[in-house]
């Protein structure tokens, strides 16, 4: 028989699948747990409770989904948006926001409940621009703490389908401004149409009938003359009756091109192409249209099959997701053109204006990229990364980046590089520092897409190699918590959540899954914004558990307000729950946790269970600090021990753990054993007196005679059952292993 005194160290290589848990030659293996539920694992190695839910109010329906859309406009001032039953309210600083007391204020939004989760976003300012397929694109603005405004943003110049190329189709305008009436030569409008663009210029770029403006031209007023794309008139004539010698090229106004008063003052009438939007459907060859770019000129009276339909409409579809990029605004995928990228003017969102007013494309004009691939691949994704746009799709990511480096992105520079081949699902994916987290089609692995200098391009490692099944049949939303651990959060189709620790530059990835407490109970959407002081991050839930025999949804967030090392009266380890202070025998505020029992935290100690009764519970004494919710397991449970032994390894032999030491941090009691076999420690210390509250434990347990016999896995579990926190740093069991 060999012994060994065994160092379970760091716990921080997360849980991992059963699959892998022969892997005993992996350098990761002795910091991970075959079992870990409730707690995170540390960076620093250990492995902590998670801490609880505070309640925060329930939705405005309970019976309709609910979803989060966060807004933050700095570190210290953010706000989360709780969109239910048609309608968007507003969480700060831990409370809804309310027009008037005991009344939420709200305002109506446009999508329904199915689609919510398909929602996305970008943030500039005090502006969300929200996209979602099948609606089209809004904007909400915040101008106060009860003003804000959800409106339907106007897209006035593109962005545009490709030219039209049917010779039978051609286009004639009854006026050259304002409300016309446009005739098409053959059947081709639809109702659908009512809406969108069209751009116009006439069949002959040669302007039929007008003059280039050349200098010392005789001129009268009311000659037209083209330069550089733009069509003047002169409105003026001077005394010599020429032409000076500086060409127009302003797109406003009046301007002489010499010498006032002695030559010509010409009127800026409009471009070599026009911009129009239907307003309302006669018929497949007839509709009427606002004009919002003046018709050119050349086309008065005449037909042309000069023109592009707008890319956005009932027809088309509209985008179903956005950033920003390079002070651009972005979308991308359309119905009719999922694959497509479309960037706006620089410095101006709303305008994704192809050329200027000369008809010149510029740098920085909008730019419209096509992701070329041997299938159309949906773009489900686009994310600013430091070389470009990273595309997202259904069949792989994809690169949109300038073609030469030392040039700006535009139109005339910009290529889709492919990357990786793994596809994405359609949940939002997180950015972390250089990395996007994002789920891969089918929402059961998270892959790591980061740029790799060895290969030039990016890859996409697979989180969930070790544990291939941690996400279930697949995560419907995530969110990134930066502090005070670095967690990546996974609200599961299960009603579940899974987490992830994870530090790119430490290579650090460790899962762990959570249960949230409550009678059936599901967590359907996780968010997080900066907390108020914008020290950590707050990660938000909505919950929708039985409570007195009826299905609510809750508005909680996890409580990071208490630090591992702090008074253990403010420590916060129920979910659902609320804290009380001042001198009391009751906590109330319990309302929306009617008839359940409930776990309380007095003072510091762990009080008997109450169940709640008109919306509060008596307690046996009266208590300065009181917490009450419901009670949830934080359960550990390490890998099969590898120790070796004198005839090799000890994986697949009998073996028994005859004690153990364990090394806490601030922590009181917890279980400890096997999965059928438990005992409790009490972190009493020597020098606390037996009569007198037992103070938490930083520091080594006393060695502690194991609980269980002789088994072949040698597993050690640690859990917590209490309403109070419990932080393992690492363990030291004393294994005896037999040869056979």
């Amino acid at each position: 028989m060999g012994r060994a005194a065994v160092g379970l160290l760091a716990f921080n290589g997360g849980e991992i699948s059963e699959l892998a848990q022969a892997r005993v030659d992996l350098d990761v293996y002795a910091r991970c747990l075959s079992r870990l539920e409730n707690m995170i694992p540390l960076p620093q190695g250990g492995a902590t409770g998670r801490p609880g839910s505070r309640h925060i109010a329930a939705v405005r329906n309970s019976a309709r989904e609910a979803w989060y859309i966060n807004f933050v406009f700095s570190d210290d001032d953010a706000a989360m948006l709780v969109l239910n039953d048609g309608y968007i309210r507003f969480i700060v600083n831990y409370a809804v926001v309310e027009s008037s007391p005991g009344v939420a204020y709200e305002i109506a939004h446009p999508w329904a409940d199915a689609d919510l989760p398909d929602l996305q976003w970008v943030q500039s300012a005090d502006v969300l621009y929200v996209a979602c397929r099948g609606y089209k694109q809004r904007k909400i603005a915040r101008s106060g703490t009860t003003s804000w405004a959800l409106t339907t943003p106007s897209f006035d110049d593109g962005p545009f389908l490709d030219d039209n190329t049917d010779t039978t189709l051609a286009m004639s305008f009854s006026a050259r401004t304002g409300g016309i009436t446009v005739t098409m030569s053959n059947p081709y409008f639809e109702s659908g149409h009512v809406g969108s663009l069209f751009l116009v210029w006439p069949t002959s770029l040669a302007v039929a009938g007008l003059s280039p403006w050349e200098p010392s031209v005789t001129t009268t007023v009311g000659d037209r003359v083209y330069y550089n794309g733009r069509i003047y008139s002169a409105s003026a004539v001077g005394t010599g009756g020429k032409t000076g010698t500086v060409p127009p090229i302003h797109d406003e106004g009046s301007r002489y091109d010499g010498k006032q008063g002695t030559n010509v003052q010409w009127l800026f009438e409009g471009s070599l192409y026009g911009v129009l939007r239907v307003t309302a459907y006669t018929s497949a060859t007839q509709v009427s249209a606002t004009v919002l770019k003046t018709i050119p000129y050349p086309l008065t009276g005449v037909t042309t099959t000069r023109w592009a339909e707008g890319a956005w409409n009932d027809l088309n579809g509209y985008p179903q997701t956005v950033t920003l990029y390079q002070d651009r605004l972005v979308f991308a995928a359309t119905t009719q053109q999922p694959d497509t990228i479309y960037a706006s003017v620089v410095g101006d969102y709303l305008n994704f204006a192809p050329r200027d007013s000369g008809g010149l494309v510029t740098a920085d004009y909008a730019v419209t990229v096509t992701v070329a691939s041997q299938s159309v691949n949906e773009i489900r994704h686009i994310v600013p990364d430091g070389t470009g746009i990273l595309a997202l799709t259904t069949g792989g990511e994809y690169l949109i980046a300038p073609s030469t480096n030392n040039e700006p992105f535009s139109q005339s520079n910009v290529r889709a590089i492919p990357q990786t081949t793994s596809g994405s699902s359609r949940v939002r994916p997180a950015k972390v520092g250089p990395v996007t987290l994002s789920l891969q089609k089918g929402s059961q692995i998270l892959r790591e897409i980061a740029f790799a200098y060895d290969n030039d391009r990016y890859k996409g490692r697979d989180t969930t190699i070790l544990h291939p099944y941690v996400l279930g049949d697949g995560a419907v939303a995530l969110a990134y918590s930066g502090a005070p651990y670095g967690v990546m959060w996974l609200a599961l189709s299960d009603g579940t959540m899974a987490a992830l620790t994870y530090d790119q530059d430490e290579q650090l990835t460790g899962w762990q899954r959570h249960t949230i407490a409550g009678t059936d109970a599901m967590v359907e959407c996780v968010q997080t914004i900066p907390s108020p002081d914008g020290a950590l991050d707050d990660i938000f839930l909505i919950v929708a558990r039985t409570v007195n025999g009826a299905t609510v949804r809750h508005l909680e967030y996890l409580d990071h307000s208490w630090r591992l090392d702090g008074d253990m009266a403010d420590a916060f380890y129920v979910d659902a729950g609320v804290t009380k202070t001042g001198a009391s025998t009751t906590i109330t505020g319990l309302s929306h946790l009617e008839g359940e029992t409930v776990g309380v935290l007095a003072d510091g100690t762990v009080h008997p269970d109450r169940v709640v009764s008109g919306g509060s519970i008596t307690l046996d004494g009266s208590y300065t600090t009181r917490t009450a919710g419901l009670k949830y397991r934080q359960r550990a449970r390490t890998v099969r021990i590898e120790a070796g032994s004198p005839d090799g390894t000890a994986q697949a032999k009998t073996k028994r753990i005859s004690s153990i030491s364990f090394r806490v941090f601030n922590s009181l009691a917890f279980l400890f054993g096997t999965d059928t076999k438990q005992e409790r420690t009490i972190l009493r210390d020597p020098s606390m007196p037996m009569s007198g509250p037992v103070t938490p434990l930083t520091g080594d347990t006393h060695r502690m005679a194991w609980p269980g016999g002789y088994e072949t896995d040698g597993y050690v579990c640690f859990e917590q059952d209490q309403p109070i926190p419990l932080t393992i740093v690492g363990a030291w069991p004393i294994l005896d292993t037999q040869e056979k």
